[in-house]
Protein backbone atom coordinates (compact mmCIF):
# COMPACT_ATOMS: atom_id res chain seq x y z
CA UNK A 1 0.00 0.00 0.00
CA UNK A 2 2.89 2.41 0.86
CA UNK A 3 3.90 1.74 -2.59
CA UNK A 4 0.86 2.40 -4.38
CA UNK A 5 -0.18 5.45 -2.26
CA UNK A 6 3.43 7.45 -3.62
CA UNK A 7 2.55 6.89 -7.30
CA UNK A 8 -1.37 7.35 -7.20
CA UNK A 9 -2.24 10.45 -8.99
CA UNK A 10 -4.43 11.72 -6.19
CA UNK A 11 -0.98 12.38 -4.22
CA UNK A 12 0.36 14.37 -6.58
CA UNK A 13 3.92 13.35 -5.70
CA UNK A 14 6.64 15.34 -7.04
CA UNK A 15 9.70 12.87 -8.68
CA UNK A 16 13.62 14.50 -9.02
CA UNK A 17 16.35 12.50 -10.18
CA UNK A 18 18.94 12.02 -7.15
CA UNK A 19 21.69 9.84 -8.30
CA UNK A 20 22.91 5.82 -9.03
CA UNK A 21 23.07 3.01 -6.66
CA UNK A 22 23.76 -0.46 -5.66
CA UNK A 23 21.50 -2.83 -3.94
CA UNK A 24 21.99 -6.36 -3.42
CA UNK A 25 24.19 -6.65 -6.47
CA UNK A 26 22.00 -4.55 -8.86
CA UNK A 27 22.15 -0.82 -10.24
CA UNK A 28 19.09 0.94 -9.50
CA UNK A 29 18.05 4.34 -10.35
CA UNK A 30 17.45 6.97 -7.14
CA UNK A 31 14.70 8.65 -7.13
CA UNK A 32 13.86 11.63 -4.73
CA UNK A 33 10.08 12.45 -4.35
CA UNK A 34 7.58 14.28 -1.92
CA UNK A 35 4.34 14.34 -1.12
CA UNK A 36 2.42 17.56 0.21
CA UNK A 37 0.25 17.33 3.47
CA UNK A 38 -2.68 18.16 2.04
CA UNK A 39 -2.31 14.90 -1.01
CA UNK A 40 -0.83 12.84 2.32
CA UNK A 41 -3.21 9.95 3.21
CA UNK A 42 -0.23 8.44 5.79
CA UNK A 43 -1.48 8.75 9.25
CA UNK A 44 0.22 8.58 12.34
CA UNK A 45 -0.63 7.51 15.74
CA UNK A 46 0.30 8.12 19.06
CA UNK A 47 -0.95 5.89 21.52
CA UNK A 48 -4.20 5.55 19.50
CA UNK A 49 -5.43 9.34 21.52
CA UNK A 50 -3.76 11.34 18.53
CA UNK A 51 -3.21 11.31 14.97
CA UNK A 52 -2.00 13.54 12.16
CA UNK A 53 -1.31 13.24 9.05
CA UNK A 54 2.24 14.75 7.83
CA UNK A 55 3.47 15.51 4.45
CA UNK A 56 6.07 13.02 3.50
CA UNK A 57 9.29 12.74 0.93
CA UNK A 58 11.30 10.09 0.15
CA UNK A 59 13.63 8.21 -1.81
CA UNK A 60 12.68 5.57 -5.33
CA UNK A 61 15.09 2.88 -5.96
CA UNK A 62 14.39 1.31 -9.46
CA UNK A 63 16.08 -1.01 -10.89
CA UNK A 64 18.21 -0.13 -13.61
CA UNK A 65 17.28 -3.65 -15.83
CA UNK A 66 13.24 -4.09 -15.15
CA UNK A 67 10.94 -1.52 -14.56
CA UNK A 68 11.06 -2.99 -10.64
CA UNK A 69 11.02 -0.53 -7.52
CA UNK A 70 13.77 -2.50 -4.96
CA UNK A 71 13.36 0.34 -2.13
CA UNK A 72 11.31 3.05 -0.91
CA UNK A 73 11.72 5.29 2.01
CA UNK A 74 9.17 7.54 3.93
CA UNK A 75 10.40 10.39 5.89
CA UNK A 76 7.95 12.52 7.81
CA UNK A 77 7.91 16.31 7.36
CA UNK A 78 6.59 18.94 9.24
CA UNK A 79 5.08 16.97 12.09
CA UNK A 80 3.48 19.78 14.75
CA UNK A 81 5.82 20.46 17.84
CA UNK A 82 3.41 19.71 20.05
CA UNK A 83 2.74 16.26 18.48
CA UNK A 84 4.60 13.43 20.59
CA UNK A 85 6.45 11.84 17.75
CA UNK A 86 8.78 14.41 16.25
CA UNK A 87 10.70 11.68 13.82
CA UNK A 88 8.74 9.38 11.42
CA UNK A 89 10.60 6.92 8.85
CA UNK A 90 10.15 3.36 7.12
CA UNK A 91 12.69 1.89 4.90
CA UNK A 92 10.93 -1.35 2.77
CA UNK A 93 12.90 -3.21 0.51
CA UNK A 94 11.65 -5.40 -2.09
CA UNK A 95 12.77 -8.71 -3.79
CA UNK A 96 12.15 -11.49 -6.02
CA UNK A 97 11.32 -14.89 -3.79
CA UNK A 98 10.87 -18.06 -4.99
CA UNK A 99 7.27 -19.51 -4.12
CA UNK A 100 6.38 -23.31 -5.45
CA UNK A 101 9.03 -22.56 -7.99
CA UNK A 102 7.48 -19.33 -9.44
CA UNK A 103 9.25 -16.21 -8.65
CA UNK A 104 7.36 -12.72 -7.46
CA UNK A 105 8.56 -9.30 -6.72
CA UNK A 106 7.56 -8.96 -3.00
CA UNK A 107 8.20 -7.08 0.02
CA UNK A 108 11.59 -8.47 1.80
CA UNK A 109 12.14 -6.19 4.41
CA UNK A 110 10.84 -3.08 6.68
CA UNK A 111 12.08 -1.09 9.24
CA UNK A 112 10.27 1.89 10.95
CA UNK A 113 11.96 4.06 12.87
CA UNK A 114 10.30 6.95 15.48
CA UNK A 115 11.22 9.35 17.89
CA UNK A 116 9.59 10.08 20.61
CA UNK A 117 11.78 13.08 22.91
CA UNK A 118 14.85 11.27 24.10
CA UNK A 119 13.31 7.92 23.37
CA UNK A 120 13.97 6.29 19.79
CA UNK A 121 11.66 2.95 18.97
CA UNK A 122 12.87 0.53 16.00
CA UNK A 123 11.06 -2.14 14.41
CA UNK A 124 12.26 -4.59 11.79
CA UNK A 125 10.03 -6.93 9.93
CA UNK A 126 11.49 -9.85 7.46
CA UNK A 127 9.18 -11.33 5.00
CA UNK A 128 10.24 -14.80 4.77
CA UNK A 129 8.92 -18.54 4.74
CA UNK A 130 6.17 -17.58 1.27
CA UNK A 131 4.18 -19.88 1.18
CA UNK A 132 1.85 -21.31 -1.81
CA UNK A 133 -1.39 -22.61 -0.39
CA UNK A 134 -4.06 -23.75 -3.13
CA UNK A 135 -7.65 -26.06 -2.61
CA UNK A 136 -9.73 -27.62 -4.92
CA UNK A 137 -13.33 -28.45 -5.03
CA UNK A 138 -15.56 -29.93 -7.21
CA UNK A 139 -19.33 -28.56 -7.58
CA UNK A 140 -22.04 -31.38 -8.96
CA UNK A 141 -25.78 -31.19 -9.06
CA UNK A 142 -26.14 -35.05 -9.06
CA UNK A 143 -28.43 -35.70 -6.69
CA UNK A 144 -27.86 -39.00 -4.69
CA UNK A 145 -30.63 -42.13 -4.08
CA UNK A 146 -32.12 -41.06 -0.31
CA UNK A 147 -30.80 -43.53 2.55
CA UNK A 148 -32.63 -46.54 3.01
CA UNK A 149 -35.30 -46.20 6.18
CA UNK A 150 -33.03 -48.98 7.90
CA UNK A 151 -29.40 -47.13 7.88
CA UNK A 152 -31.40 -44.17 10.48
CA UNK A 153 -33.67 -46.61 12.22
CA UNK A 154 -33.27 -47.80 15.55
CA UNK A 155 -32.22 -51.35 16.11
CA UNK A 156 -33.92 -53.95 18.41
CA UNK A 157 -31.53 -55.26 21.08
CA UNK A 158 -29.61 -58.68 20.33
Amino acid sequence: SMLREVFEPETQARFRWERWATLRGRRAHVFSYQVAQPQSKWRISYQKTLDIIPAYQGLVYVDRDSPAVVRLTLDAVGIPPSFPIQQAGTVLDYDFTDIAGGQYWLPLRAVVRMREGKRLAKNEVEFRLYRKFAAEAVVTFETPEPLPEEKTKEQPPK
